[in-house]
């Protein structure tokens, strides 16, 4: 009976086995055909975006949703596109559906509340910007949340924001602004206007920095225009953008001698003296016995721990050049580097010398004459630094520190208040204590700097910002 059972089900079940494995292949194949199908049409919308056929990339991308509703990269990319024709609405529409598709996808969740924002519902743009802001930390989203908090009346929380974005780029302009307007608004006028005419300083070294990226695109442009733009992100301190000029000039002019032996000094300064070495060998007979090239090789070679041949090099150039006084600051420099506080203290009396307001002169001066044990003599050349330049940041911290070695605490105690106050503005950001306890770092200060330091600037936090 049993068996007679069991061989009228066997039939059945063979049936619906035979008929459910044939189904799931079909349906693995058409979602293979349907991945296929979204991807391609992926590909050809980034193609038609890129060649500015923005309205059959819209066309593609919609084809892709038709295929897949809940595909995020699609939702993400319609969401950017409505973004750029001012379409807050559809772009919102859009960019929450790929956050609710994606929930970790910040890049979606900041585009929704950069629309929310444009659509006034200030509260959740709020809340989509602020969740984004901490996990890009990006300059520009705290300036956004800046902006939405400022409209939302919430003072304290866009000063906060701002902040924060200088915190990420001291030279971001929109964080300048507004946290510059913020101080002002709020009866912290003096601070407020510092920062604002830091933001005039910067906006004005911005356009003529644009002015150099536009000349130096010319495939024609002299190698000067692109050492010039080289040397205005240095002082940007974008040593990315720095040595891609540097490296662009010399290939645009490979037998360039000041191209050579620019790169070549940036190199140098990176640490990587191999390269540096085999640039300047590079040079021809005639620029290889060059002031410039013997200073450089001068430099190069104290950085192997050549001296005597370092020596050699620098003597031969400042004999043979018609330098001015502050080419000595940088021999005093490189003997500084090289450990020889003797002959750095030499080379930057001779730069004095010539230049008696050259404060890194005066400066360099002064370290060398701490590292000798003459405490005295460098506070001295301290205090000639502060007259000349009465916010010069080593300087400031450094009188700290010679104070403090030479026994009298009370006075260093006030030389880093002086010191915090004279940087006040590197205090705004979260972190921006962190420059300044860097730059006392690198003085190599006896351990009861440390201490000191905190609670002055502790106390100054509380007291005067």
């Amino acid at each position: 009976m049993n068996r007679v059972l069991g061989q009228r089900l066997a039939v059945p079940v063979l049936l619906v086995v035979t008929l459910v494995i044939p189904a799931c292949q079909r349906r693995e194949q058409l979602e293979r055909q349907a991945a296929a199908e979204r991807s391609e049409l992926m590909s050809e919308s980034e193609r038609l975006r890129s060649a500015g056929d923005v309205a059959g990339a819209e066309a593609a991308l919609r084809r892709v949703i038709e295929v897949s509703p809940d595909h995020a990269p699609a939702h993400r990319a319609l969401g950017e596109l409505a973004a750029d024709r001012r379409s807050p609405s559809e772009a919102s529409e859009h960019f929450g559906r790929c956050a609710a598709l994606v929930p970790g996808d910040v890049e979606c969740r900041y585009g929704l509340g950069l629309a929310l924002a444009e659509l006034g519902e200030l509260d959740r743009a709020a809340i989509e910007i602020g969740a984004t802001a901490e996990i890009l930390d990006q300059a520009d989203v705290w300036a956004e949340l800046g902006q939405l908090e400022r409209r939302r009346r919430r003072l304290d929380a866009a000063i906060d924001a701002f902040a924060r974005g200088l915190g990420r780029d001291r030279y971001h302009l929109p964080s300048l602004l507004g946290l510059g307007q913020m101080l002002v608004a709020t009866g912290h006028a003096e601070i407020g206007e510092e920062l604002l005419e830091r933001h005039r300083e910067e906006a004005a070294f911005e356009d003529h920095l644009k002015a150099f990226r536009r000349a130096a695109a010319d495939p024609e442009a002299d190698v000067e225009v692109l050492l010039q733009l080289a040397q205005m992100y240095r002082q940007r301190e974008d040593s990315e953008q720095e040595e891609a000029t540097l490296r662009k000039a010399l290939a645009r002019a490979p037998d360039s001698p000041q191209a050579i032996l620019v790169l070549a000094n940036y190199l140098l300064h990176q640490g990587e003296t191999h390269e540096s070495e085999q640039l300047v060998a590079g040079l021809g007979p005639e620029m290889a016995s060059h002031p410039a090239t013997l200073f450089l090789r001068g430099t190069i070679a104290l950085a192997r721990g050549a001296q005597d041949e370092a020596s050699r090099h620098f003597d031969t150039s400042l004999a043979s050049g018609d330098w001015p006084p502050l080419v000595y600051v940088d021999a005093g420099k490189a003997w500084a580097t090289a450990g020889v506080p003797e002959r750095a203290a030499e080379a930057f009396r001779r730069a004095i010398a010539g230049a008696p307001e050259a404060v890194q002169a005066h400066l360099g001066l002064a370290e060398s004459q701490r590292a000798l044990g003459l405490s005295e003599d460098a506070l001295q050349a301290v205090h000639r630094v502060l007259e000349i330049d009465p916010k010069e940041r080593t300087a400031l911290l450094l009188r700290a520190v010679l104070e403090l070695e030479l026994g009298r605490p009370e006075r260093a105690r006030d030389a880093f208040e002086s010191a915090l106050d004279r940087r006040r503005l590197e205090l705004l950001p979260a972190g921006g204590a962190d420059n300044l306890r860097r730059d006392l770092d690198r003085l190599a200060p006896p351990p009861a700097a440390a201490s000191l330091f905190e609670e002055e600037l502790e106390r100054y936090r509380t007291e005067r910002l």
